[in-house]
């Protein structure tokens, strides 16, 4: 009799000392947890921006080579997308896009009236452009003016800037930032005091919907042999 309560007695407490480890294994498991789980989301979230940053440089520089070869004019681009001199190499005087006025294509009031090129909008990832895509881009073009000023017919400009050459600049936007649900408001870049401080650990992760995901500059050489006005821009 002794010897069957003696070892109900330690079946018992073997039993109670297996539930309480099993109640710390369940702690310890949802500490772990709970320490893990931000570092996968920012791992994702940075998988993700790389992934958008790369898509967007990808769209910023193929824009710039359609300029670069014809496919693409910036001759007709509104004064507001035009440095004030031409003999500057950075956009830092361009404001940053209006999300009301700058997507339409067409005058409200004149639907018939094509308004001037204001962006470029990019299908990042082939099912369609949609505001609300955050795969999906918003290009700002921009260049410097023409020395001796812009002339009001369109094909004097075309031919002044073949002639000189000029800087072309763009940003590149993910395109639900100019969604109607977007509640943000479009940055510069790396101007921007918003945007300058980029290297941090979350705002590298995630990024920042308002700032661009690239800025990018290219000079346009003359299509004509012009000396001149090469030696002009570098300042000789």
């Amino acid at each position: 009799m002794l010897t069957t309560r003696f070892l109900l007695k330690q079946k018992s407490s073997k039993g109670g000392f297996t539930l309480i480890e099993a109640l710390v294994a369940v702690i310890v498991t949802g500490i772990l947890i709970t320490g893990v789980t931000p570092l996968i989301i920012l791992a994702v979230a940075t998988r993700v921006q790389a992934r958008k940053v790369d898509l967007a440089t990808q769209a910023g520089t193929s824009y710039i080579e359609a300029v670069r070869s014809g496919v693409i004019s910036l001759a007709d681009i509104p004064d507001e997308l035009i440095t004030a001199t031409s003999n500057v190499t950075t956009f830092d005087n361009i404001a940053s896009p209006v999300q009301a006025t700058y997507l339409p294509k067409t005058d409200p009031t004149i639907p018939t009236n094509k308004l001037p090129l204001r962006a470029a909008r990019i299908d990042g990832n082939g099912n369609g452009f949609g505001v609300n895509d955050p795969f999906d881009f918003i290009i700002q073009p921009m260049r410097t003016r023409i020395a001796g000023g812009e002339p009001a017919n369109l094909e004097l400009r075309k031919a002044a800037l073949d002639s000189q050459g000029y800087f072309v600049g763009v940003r590149v936007y993910r395109a639900d930032l100019f969604g109607p649900y977007s509640f943000n408001t479009p940055r510069k870049g790396g101007e921007d005091s918003g945007c300058a401080n980029r290297t941090g650990l979350l705002t590298r992760g995630t990024g920042r919907v308002d700032c661009p995901l690239v800025v990018l500059r290219a000079e346009i050489l003359p299509k004509v042999d012009n000396t001149f006005e090469i030696r002009r821009r570098l300042g000789n």
